[in-house]
């Protein structure tokens, strides 16, 4: 008898400690697996770039002490604050020289794939700490990815704007129509890019070199220092003969490197493109054939920047007898500024307005519109969608995307181009144009290889910085700058934040670097917290599940039954008995805890209570949500601090009595239905 109780003692205790050895192993799993989930949406919403708060005052402090250790000292400081992460990445950079800085160039990254996010900009940690020292901002063109930010940056630390007359227009727009509560207007100064005007800042000379490039008016900008001249390329290419019959200014380019080149910072966009971009010329003939034979309607998506290639679909429209209409607001902002400023040429009655065009035609209808890489909103998305007010597509339509994807679009462009097709048009790509026999519908704005290496030969610098572009592009430059002759000790691969100092003989001295980093915006242009993100990103891949316990703040027991909702977790019907043995779970463990726990830590315990109860039957972790309503005299909800119990007993509080009348007031609206048919 004695030795059956001893085994079956034996026994509930070896089952007793397996039960709570596997409690805890299940336990430790869940808190694994609640880290990688984490972990991994952290790594996919590059928070290793974004700025978290907690990072802010420690980038302020080592800003501080970065500008507090050179202030004052005659060397020049060269440093990238975006532009070395990739294509489109946010282009901005500082040279500093004592107590003067400028920047050049401050673009934001559309090239993000976040929940709600349709932005990045630079962090302005730096620019914070030397805003005493700031002179001027200085843009290279007008393209967004380098001017993208300047309503979130020049407002706030602001100093006079330099570019040429489109580059200063288009920052001025942008400013203008940001949706920012500001009534701010900068102090803009047009440069003459064709007379070689200088102007001094500080202790800086700055000089704009034509280019030719996908935009107006873009330029190369030659900055002397009292330590040597830095000759910055912005983006270009070497086409022998643009529309605009505005060539790169080579001529200039000899003049400067005849005097000395200390630094060139120069793109890289196209490293690893052989050869050479072909002409913009060649794209004519092709819009010519399109114009002239499509049956119905021509639809034409570019970018809203590309005034030369706005003005060759206008030239076809008119030789083919079509109207044209312009749909879609950068679309109708950029032409009109290049109107305005007679960067294209328009003959009188050739436009017409969107809503004009049922009077016409659907041979003599040309509409030049955004949407090339799939926007949201953009003219030709809400088009593919339906939505558009004017437009319903046809059959006889043919569409023509006049644009290669920027990284990051290549999925956003293919579903565009997808509805377009369901929807019955004809859809011509530059991808595709040999297949469709229509002659090639794009080129590059920016040089390949062979006009890389030709602007490496022609200024035969001292230093080399490639930018704009992923480390593999800048990679790829490193080797175009060897093959050309260039010291490998004389091509540096920074990163951003990374400090190029170089002292009064034009002696380059790589330094520590300065923190930087992203800040999120979403559409309507606010700042969001990267913690909202990380949060977003995790109920989207695992779900959330919201537990709702209502406990009498006298008795500390339950009132009802607890109350749990998932969303993107489980399926509440399907897994009835699951959720019903959750509900037990919580009820056991409220009896076990609530006496001797505060709220807040009981909330925690409660959090992983149910982590860990979802973990051992599903081997997933969901976001678990934890709500504890405490009811009684005085008490708040959630755990706040409770105060005595001063109602008389039996008497209801006012929300209570409140929420008894709505009750009453519902049923006598929704009589019971018994006996109706």
């Amino acid at each position: 008898m004695s030795n059956n109780s001893n085994n079956s003692n034996s026994n509930n205790h070896n089952s007793g400690a397996k039960k709570a050895h596997n409690g805890r192993k299940n336990a430790h799993e869940a808190t694994r697996q609640t880290r990688r989930n984490q972990d991994d949406a952290q790594r996919r919403a590059g928070f290793d770039d974004v700025v978290t708060d907690a990072d802010k005052a420690r980038m302020a402090m080592k800003a501080k002490q970065a500008n507090q250790l050179h202030n004052g000292e005659q060397k020049l400081r060269v440093i990238p604050i975006g532009g070395q992460d990739g294509v489109g990445d946010k282009n901005m950079a500082i040279i500093e020289y004592g107590d003067d800085a400028i920047v050049v160039d401050a673009g934001f990254n559309l090239s993000v794939d976040l929940p709600g996010i349709n932005y990045t900009i630079p962090d302005s940690t730096y620019l914070e700490a030397i805003q005493h020292k700031l002179r001027a901002y200085v843009f290279t063109h007008g393209h967004l990815d380098h001017i993208g930010a300047t309503p979130y940056i020049i407002p706030q630390f602001p100093a006079p704007v330099y570019g040429s007359q489109f580059t200063v227009g288009m920052v001025q727009k942008q400013i203008e129509d940001a949706d920012i509560e500001t009534d701010f207007t900068p102090e803009t100064v047009p440069m003459n890019i064709d007379n070689h005007e200088r102007l001094k800042i500080g202790p800086f000379f700055i000089e704009m070199i034509r280019v030719t490039h996908s935009i107006p008016d873009s330029c190369a900008v030659a900055i002397d220092t009292p330590v040597g001249r830095i000759l910055h390329t912005g983006d270009f290419r070497l086409d022998p003969e643009p529309l605009d019959n505005s060539p790169t200014d080579l001529d200039r380019v000899k003049e400067l490197a005849r005097d000395g080149i200390m630094l060139l910072m120069t793109e890289s966009t196209n490293s690893e493109s052989p050869g050479r971009t072909p002409t913009e010329h060649t794209l004519q003939q092709s819009f010519h054939d399109i114009l002239h034979q499509s049956p119905g309607r021509v639809l034409i998506s570019s970018f809203s920047t590309n005034i030369n290639r706005i003005q060759m679909i206008v030239n076809g429209a008119v030789e083919s007898g079509r109207k044209v209409a312009i749909d879609g607001r950068s679309m109708l902002a950029c032409v009109e500024l290049a109107v305005k400023l007679g960067y294209i040429k328009i003959p009188k009655g050739t436009l017409v307005a969107m809503k004009d065009l049922a009077s016409l035609q659907d041979q003599e209808v040309a509409i030049v519109c955004t949407g090339s890489q799939g926007e949201p909103n953009a003219a030709l998305e809400r088009i593919g969608m339906g939505d558009h007010t004017y437009i319903t597509l046809k059959t006889s339509d043919t569409v023509v995307l006049s644009s290669s994807p920027i990284p990051g679009k290549e999925v956003s462009v293919m579903e565009s181009v997808d509805r377009l097709m369901r929807a019955g048009a004809t859809v011509l790509r530059h991808r595709t144009h040999e297949i469709d026999g229509c002659g090639p519908l794009h080129v590059s704005g920016h040089g390949n290889r062979d006009e890389q290496r030709e602007m490496l030969e022609l200024t035969r610098p001292d230093y080399v910085m490639p930018n704009h572009g992923p480390f593999v592009h800048r990679q790829r430059y490193r080797e175009i700058a060897l093959e050309a002759g260039i010291d490998p000790d004389k091509v540096t691969l920074v990163d951003n934040g990374d400090i190029l100092e170089f002292n009064q003989e034009g002696k380059l001295r790589q330094q520590d670097s300065i923190p930087t980093g992203s800040l999120l915006i979403d559409q309507t242009g606010t700042l969001v917290p990267n913690l909202v993100i990380k949060d977003r990103l995790l109920m989207s891949e695992e779900g959330i599940v919201v537990v709702v316990l209502t406990i009498d703040k006298k008795s500390k027991q339950l009132l009802s039954s607890p109350d749990i909702i998932s969303r993107g977790f489980l399926h509440m019907q399907e897994n009835a008995e699951l959720i019903d043995n959750l509900r037990q779970s919580l009820r056991e463990f409220t009896q076990q805890q609530i006496k001797r726990l505060e709220i807040k830590e009981f909330k925690q315990q409660l959090r992983d209570e149910v982590n860990n109860f979802l973990y051992q039957h599903t081997q997933r972790a969901a976001v678990i949500i934890p709500v504890v309503n405490v009811v009684g005299s005085g008490s708040g909800s959630g755990g706040g601090k409770q105060q005595p119990n001063r109602r008389p007993p039996g008497k209801q509080s006012k929300p209570q009595q409140k929420q008894q009348q709505k009750q009453q007031d519902k049923q006598q609206a929704n009589p019971s239905r018994k006996g109706r048919n």
